[in-house]
């Protein structure tokens, strides 16, 4: 790749000559976490799903702000977690530049939803509880 394809690109040696700077190790209880953590969100987000769509009279207009909420967080734990973790597990970024580029564009994507929604959450439970008469 030439200078003027947009990457960053350095003629420099990398620093910790290319390799990561945490032991396997560390690596592995990283990757622990995220798959933990990743299995129990997208479990827990599931079972949000499935409330609302057992029980009707939960598809209130706030709540359908949780309920994207929930595809949210389904987004990250199912894209952001997983290649993470794998890459943990290898040692290094395994997606090469394009599944950075996927990873990362997926990720701001999923990430700055959820904090509009949270947002809107949050001035939803302002107005009803201490503005209840707008």
């Amino acid at each position: 790749m030439g200078m003027d394809s947009g990457v960053n690109i350095s003629n420099e040696d990398a620093p910790y000559g290319g390799k990561s700077a945490f032991t396997q190790l560390e690596h592995n209880i990283v990757a622990g976490y995220l798959i933990t953590a990743g299995v129990i969100s997208l479990a827990s987000n599931i079972v949000v799903l499935l409330m609302f769509v057992k029980f009707k009279e939960l598809r209130t207009p706030t709540n359908f702000i949780i309920i994207n909420l929930a595809f949210t967080d389904i987004g990250v734990a199912g894209i952001g977690y997983p290649m993470s973790a794998a890459s943990d597990i290898h040692g290094s970024w395994k997606f090469g530049y394009a599944g950075c580029q996927i990873y990362a564009a997926l990720n701001i994507f999923f990430g700055m939803a959820s904090i509009g929604l949270l947002t809107v959450v949050a001035i939803d439970r302002y107005l009803s509880i201490c503005r209840p008469d707008i």
